[in-house]
C-alpha cells in the first residue's frame, strides 16, 4: 500500500521543466496568438522589431524573466511564423542593421545639407 501511494505521488509531481518542455513543443507555425497565450499564459517578456513580435517564455518553467535560457516565438500579423533563438537572433540582427542604415542614411543626408533640411 505505502509502494503504490509512493508511485502514485510521484507520478502526480512533474519537474516544471517538463511540463514547460511540454508545453512549448505544442506550439506551431500558423498557430493564433490567443491560442499560444491559452497553451503558454503570457509571456515572461515581449520584444517587438518591425512586423515582428516575440512572445519570450522560460525554457524551464522557472524563470520570471526568461534572461538566459529561454524560447523566443515569433508573431507576425496575429499567428505564429517560427520559434526558437535561431530565428531570434536573425530577426534581431536584420532589424539592428535596418536600423543602423537609416542612421547612416539620415547622417549622410545632414552632412551634405548643414541645415539638416
Amino acid at each position: 500500500m505505502c509502494i503504490g501511494l509512493s508511485l502514485a505521488i510521484q507520478g502526480g509531481c512533474a519537474e516544471p521543466a517538463a511540463v514547460q518542455s511540454e508545453k512549448l513543443s505544442a506550439i506551431k507555425v500558423g498557430m493564433a496568438r490567443q491560442e499560444v497565450l491559452e497553451v503558454l499564459g503570457p509571456p515572461q517578456r515581449q520584444e517587438i522589431y518591425g512586423p515582428t513580435e516575440f512572445l519570450i517564455y522560460s525554457a524551464d518553467g522557472m524563470s520570471h524573466t526568461a534572461l538566459i535560457d529561454f524560447t523566443p516565438i515569433a508573431i507576425v500579423d496575429g499567428h505564429v511564423t517560427g520559434t526558437g533563438r535561431t530565428l531570434y537572433a536573425a530577426v534581431v540582427e536584420a532589424h539592428s542593421r535596418q536600423g543602423e542604415a537609416r542612421r547612416n542614411n539620415v547622417a549622410l543626408r545632414s552632412e551634405g545639407n548643414p541645415s539638416g533640411r
